[in-house]
């Protein structure tokens, strides 16, 4: 279960829902082409950095699932601004330690600019994203938990295909490079695959 800290939860969902008012008002307004998105994506991870390994206890966090949820704002058919929350989770279980569970929780929230260089009904795109990075890492035991936590900033490049299978719904498959340390080198290489809701078709 992806678990994230109570606060960057809150200040997540209220960005995302402030952004998402917003675009609705506006596009309501504009009655133009530009339209609001809303993806639901989930995928895995690799985080091969050596600051996530540590073979005396025989732990390993390089390998994580995700789950991601965005929001896009198109200004034309081949331009959107984005919204993007992500988190990563990973957990291990030290040697020795049968009773102990480590889960390292990495969340990535920040804008970014999605650019389609074609406006067929299977698009290829790309985008990058600036973000907030939080790096949690939670100890199980006994039933007790107790957690540190660490933030940053972060970079996030990705590219990949959206099959636009009606007007309302879309299937993005996306592959993304994330680079950031805001303790460890939490930087990786994932996939994701998702399905978009498009409250005005994408293409005209």
């Amino acid at each position: 279960m992806f678990r994230m800290n109570h606060g960057l939860q809150a200040a997540a969902g209220a960005l995302l829902a402030a952004v998402c008012l917003l675009a609705s008002v506006r596009n309501a307004a504009a009655g133009g082409l530009a339209s609001l998105h809303w993806t639901l994506a989930v995928g895995a991870t690799a985080q091969p950095s050596a600051d996530l390994q540590f073979d005396a206890l025989g732990l390993d966090f390089g390998g994580a699932l995700n789950v991601a949820l965005g929001s896009r704002y198109s200004l034309d058919e081949q331009l959107d601004v984005t919204v993007d929350l992500q988190i990563d989770e990973a957990t291990s279980k030290p040697r020795g330690y049968e009773d102990a569970e480590l889960t390292l929780s990495n969340s990535f929230i920040g804008p970014g600019l999605r650019y389609y260089p074609t406006k067929s009904s299977l698009r290829p795109f790309v985008q990058a994203n600036v973000y907030y990075v939080s790096e949690m890492i939670v100890l199980e035991q006994f039933g007790d938990r107790k957690w540190k936590s660490r933030s940053g900033a972060g970079l996030g490049l990705a590219g990949g295909l959206e099959l636009l299978a009606t007007h309302r719904f879309s299937f993005p498959v996306t592959v993304q490079c994330l680079v950031a340390k805001p303790a460890d080198n939490i930087s990786g290489i994932g996939f994701n695959v998702g399905v978009t809701y498009n409250f005005r078709s994408p293409v005209r």
